[in-house]
């Protein structure tokens, strides 16, 4: 596109493409610049450079793509061959070192950085402000910082997307050992005296949209209208996970009698606390979703027909969270179908 910036190395014909949202990161800008400063780059056009990916168009691949020779379907490439340069992907090459991992907001590979710290590295994980206290409570080594808080001094750099390519893991191999993050013990008491008056019916917790500025959001939320064949199974109490609602939400949820804590949720400490305390969540492709994953909670996720590429194709199941069920849309937009699956599972779990 016009906004990335194409480059060619003069002596190996291998070609970086990068654009100003990476420039401008504090961690990542400074990674490039210095690749680039220390290799000996020249201008390209962008014809020249996609004609040379064999019809892939680099802006699909990510924000930071490397070379001719080297392109893969990850993200970060121009970072990870410098740190390839800097010994890394020998072994050993990591003890003693400091690490920062970028883009860790994904809970998916959060098992993925600890096995950095296995190799003896001294691993920094950059995740947005509101995840900093979660994330701590992955590992006590683990040093955690926000974004746009200036990084400890270090000796490597990558993508989170990019390890799995980088240490040679599959979904056959990827770590998946849960839970990976904790509740708060006094907040989930709090939650557990909360829900008491629900009595023993099935406690479920219900998240049925994401942030409604992702750009994949009419595709990925659903109507809660649409959901009321699941909301209306007999025998179990609806938890609403939802932290802001949208239009006619706020009567649906009143009319099947779901509990509504909305205004309690402040971070996502306090939803991993109350999540902690129900027998099972069910969500829309969101935070919440991957949230339960990491804490082991049987998980529904509702997925659309064309997915993330985190969920893989043709299975219900999930190599990053072993308790979680994927019930997809079996045409584009049959919210319907999906629905249906997921409630018929319910009505049989209630009953068994």
């Amino acid at each position: 596109g016009s906004d990335m910036h194409y480059y060619r190395h003069a002596r190996t014909g291998d070609f970086v493409v990068t654009s100003p949202l990476v420039l401008g990161h504090e961690i990542a800008g400074e990674v490039v610049k210095k690749l680039m400063a220390e290799e000996d780059l020249e201008a390209e056009a962008p014809a020249e450079v996609e004609k040379d990916v064999e019809g892939v168009n680099p802006a699909n691949i990510g924000n930071v793509v490397y070379g001719r020779s080297s392109l893969a379907p990850c993200t970060g490439l121009a970072v990870v061959k410098m740190v390839e340069a800097t010994g890394v992907a020998a072994a050993g090459g990591l003890r003693g070192k400091v690490a920062v991992v970028v883009g860790a907001s994904d809970v998916v590979g959060k098992p993925i950085a600890v096995l950095l710290m296995r190799m003896d590295a001294q691993v920094v994980a950059e995740v947005q402000a509101p995840l900093v206290e979660l994330c701590r409570t992955f590992h006590p080594e683990l040093r955690v910082i926000a974004q746009g808080e200036t990084p400890p001094p270090f000796d490597v750099f990558c993508p989170l997307p990019s390890l799995m390519h980088r240490l040679d893991l599959s979904v056959d191999n990827v770590p998946s050992r849960i839970p990976y993050l904790s509740a708060d013990a006094s907040l989930a008491t709090q939650w557990r005296e909360r829900l008491a008056p629900l009595g023993g019916r099935m406690k479920v917790g219900i998240t049925w949209a994401g942030n409604p500025n992702h750009f994949n959001d009419q595709n990925r939320s659903i109507a809660l209208q649409r959901l009321l064949p699941v909301l209306e199974t007999p025998k179990v109490s609806f938890v609403s996970l939802q932290k802001e609602l949208r239009a006619g939400d706020g009567e649906i949820l009143r009319g099947v009698s779901a509990f509504d804590p909305a205004a309690e949720l402040i971070t996502f400490a306090d939803t991993a606390a109350l999540v902690s305390q129900l027998d099972l969540v069910i969500s829309v492709d969101t935070s919440v979703a991957h949230l339960a994953g990491a804490l082991g909670k049987p998980v529904w996720i509702l997925l659309p027909f064309a997915v993330d590429f985190r969920w893989l194709a043709n299975r219900s199941d999930s190599p990053w969270y072993p308790t979680a069920q994927l019930f997809r849309q079996p045409e584009f937009a049959d919210w319907e179908g999906a629905v249906e699956q997921l409630r018929r599972r319910l009505v049989a779990t209630v009953q068994s």
